[in-house]
């Protein structure tokens, strides 16, 4: 199962380092990956283990959205993302 950890607030990205010591505490729980990263403006950053199940491939998260820098960790899989991509109008 994935593990996810992270801090929210105005000063969160000065605790990056410590965003990511949290993350590595728990790399067993994800052993396909244990990223972290900030969000664009700075006030939240997320550590994310992931255990990949259903595409080997797929990169680990946690997820920053370029445009608007908005950043997304979850613990679950998606199996109709292509469904949903469409109905959103996201391009994949």
């Amino acid at each position: 199962m994935c593990g996810i950890a992270g801090l929210a607030g105005a000063d969160a990205v000065r605790h990056e380092r410590t965003v990511g010591a949290m993350g590595a505490s728990q790399a067993h729980r994800g052993p396909d990956g244990t990223r972290h990263a900030a969000a664009a403006d700075g006030r939240a950053v997320l550590a994310m283990n992931t255990l990949l199940i259903v595409d080997p491939q797929a990169m680990p998260g946690p997820y920053v959205e370029r445009e608007s820098g908005v950043l997304l960790a979850f613990n679950g899989e998606i199996y109709n993302y292509r469904q949903q991509a469409a109905a959103w109008g996201i391009a994949l």
